[in-house]
């Protein structure tokens, strides 16, 4: 049986994953397999993040080829656009990176920074 711990604050902070505690002595992957999930559905996430941003910077795009003349706003929406995408693909890249050093070398993850929007 599998329980969940929300927004749990051990080695994975905000995520919901099975309580080590009671399985960790009688499996010994317990942990690797809560960790490979975990970044996993990061990993998910960003993707769709990054897909979503970088639809939006070609719908930018689109519009602006749609219209004879540029919108008055059309370079700081396009400008918007690109930076959200750009950002998205380095979190991406960033997850993938973590993701593949745990799942093929082993490697554990260092641990987010602390949120400075909070």
């Amino acid at each position: 049986m599998r329980e969940s711990i929300p927004n749990c604050h051990g080695p994975f902070p905000g995520c919901k994953i099975v309580s080590l505690e009671k399985y960790t002595a009688s499996n010994p992957h317990a942990l690797r397999l809560a960790a490979d999930a975990y970044w996993q559905e990061r990993l998910r996430a960003a993707r769709l993040q990054y897909d979503l941003a970088s639809t939006e910077s070609s719908r930018v795009i689109d519009d602006q080829r749609r219209w004879p003349r540029p919108a008055p706003d059309g370079s700081a929406s396009l400008r918007n656009a690109r930076l959200k995408e750009s950002a998205a693909r380095e979190e991406y890249r960033r997850i993938l990176r973590i993701f593949t050093d745990l799942t093929v070398y082993g490697k554990s993850p260092e641990p987010d920074p602390p949120d400075e929007s909070a």
